[in-house]
């Protein structure tokens, strides 16, 4: 069994849960499956793999919202880690190989960035030089973080402005997306639509099973022609789906937890090639699911999700050769991975499927922000990034679509400043195509259920402003 120990001088810069959603990853990023727990003054961190690992875990720097921060690649030993001075490490080294490697790449990097690099260097070596004394160097490890943090938004903003450019200068009609799903049981000739059609210039209709089929075999069309026709009218590009979910409030309750796989598969067949066959043409994209590499709600094994993965795609590829193909992974960074014994994370369950020459277009990633165990951790646009580029590995376009909890609305300063910093990072970034926002509406019983560009009366929320601003940033025409 592998263990490793951390002390933390501080623990009021763990956010609540933080241990709870921590994780070790090895080599290729996969979180292992990971226990956490208190022993006297220590964070013990436990696994059945014994290998050297990174360790992650949600941290409060300042009075700024918590962020997931990473050690460096850590070896199993007998005496504790000084966790502070490791995640500064991490954070720091990060810095510095970016900076690097995008300056060799041809970025030209800010002046200013050089003095703050310098800083947290000699900030992170009195932290590693004094950890006898845990308080003192906890106080050093904190202020190579802030200054380290500051270096990689810098850092992230010279990217961001010179890779846009680049990517205008050379196409100067990039087929840039940003949309958001019209609500699933809602019209979208609402008090809200002129926001929407100002904001966006897709529109994905969700074609929710659930609502669609509520009796098995009897599929109602009536509430997605109006969205459809809708969409139509106001000249807005459509995005069909997801066309499967498992999550609760996508199943119909005539599928329930014992039904077979077989009668499983044949019904999301069924229901996917209704939709296609009824909307094929009027569609521009096809996302043929979403989330299928966590959703919990059934009790299916990994090759079975695989296999529905599969069948969705296929289905959907017989009934439209035209149309171009997606399917939407969430938590890219594999969060999930943390409390359940896998083989697959996100990126290889989506190489299995490239790798099957299925006919895909592009791949979505599904990214909520928060601190529960079915979103993904808050990062900074640096580590962004860098995951988008991991991503991008499959030469193959991405849609990216996000939200974040009420709490990061705007309403403050240093909230407003991760929307201002992430989303022109990703508009950076030649392989990401499409920007969604991941809810319209707020809803009930659904996950996510607060996070809407407007609430339920239809009134517009902060976070629509961050949204609006992404077209503005982008200086990118309508397709």
């Amino acid at each position: 069994m592998g263990r490793m120990q951390f002390i933390v001088p501080h623990r009021d810069r763990l956010p609540d849960g933080a241990i709870e959603l921590a994780y070790l990853a090895g080599h290729e990023e996969a979180p292992y499956q990971t226990r956490t727990s208190w022993q006297g003054d220590r964070l013990v961190v436990q696994r059945d793999e014994a290998e050297s690992a990174t360790f992650t875990i949600p941290w409060m720097i300042g009075d700024r919202p918590p962020l997931a921060l990473s050690t460096g690649t850590l070896v199993e030993r007998t005496r504790p880690y000084l966790l502070p001075v490791e995640l500064a490490r991490g954070t720091v080294y990060r810095l510095r190989t970016h900076a690097f490697v995008w300056q060799a790449l041809g970025l030209v990097v800010p002046a200013e960035l050089s003095p703050l690099l310098k800083e947290a260097l000699g900030a992170l070596a009195r932290a590693a030089t004094s950890q006898d004394q845990p308080a003192a160097a906890a106080e050093s490890a904190e202020q190579a973080l802030v200054v380290a943090l500051a270096g990689s938004a810098l850092l992230c903003a010279a990217y961001a402005d010179q890779s846009r450019r680049a990517r205008r200068t050379m196409s100067k009609r990039t087929p840039l997306v940003v949309g958001v799903p019209l609500d699933d049981d809602r019209s979208p000739d609402q008090p809200f639509a002129e926001f929407l059609l100002q904001a966006c210039n897709t529109l994905s209709v969700p074609f929710n099973w659930r609502n669609v089929e509520a009796t098995a075999g009897a599929p109602s069309w009536q509430f997605s022609d109006v969205q459809i026709a809708w969409c139509q009218g106001h000249e807005k590009r459509i995005c069909g789906g997801p066309l499967l979910r498992l999550e609760r409030d996508a199943l119909p309750d005539w599928i329930g937890t014992a039904t077979d796989f077989g009668t499983l598969q044949a019904s999301v067949a069924r229901h996917v090639q209704g939709v296609v066959e009824r909307y094929r043409g009027r569609v521009h994209l096809w996302n043929c699911g979403a989330a299928l590499n966590t959703a919990a709600t059934l009790p299916l094994t990994e090759e079975q999700r695989l296999r529905l993965a599969v069948s969705a795609i296929e289905t959907v590829r017989a009934a439209d050769r035209q149309t171009p193909v997606i399917l939407t992974l969430d938590q890219p960074w594999g969060e999930a991975l943390r409390d359940e014994r896998r083989q697959l994370s996100p990126i290889h369950f989506a190489d299995a499927l490239v790798r099957g020459d299925l006919g895909l277009a592009g791949l979505g990633l599904r990214v909520d922000i928060g601190l529960s165990r079915d979103a993904t951790l808050p990062r900074d646009a640096l580590e962004i990034s860098r995951q988008i580029d991991r991503w991008s590995v499959f030469n193959l376009p991405l849609l990216i679509e996000f939200t974040l909890p009420p709490s990061v609305s705007l309403a403050h300063p240093s909230e407003q400043s991760w929307i201002e910093q992430v989303i022109p990072v990703l508009l950076g970034k030649p392989a990401v195509q499409a920007v969604f926002w991941g809810r319209l509406l707020d809803g009930q019983g659904q996950p996510f259920a607060d996070r809407g560009l407007f609430d339920l009366e239809g009134v517009p929320k902060p976070a629509l402003r961050a949204f609006s601003a992404i077209r503005r940033w982008a200086e990118l025409p309508d397709i």
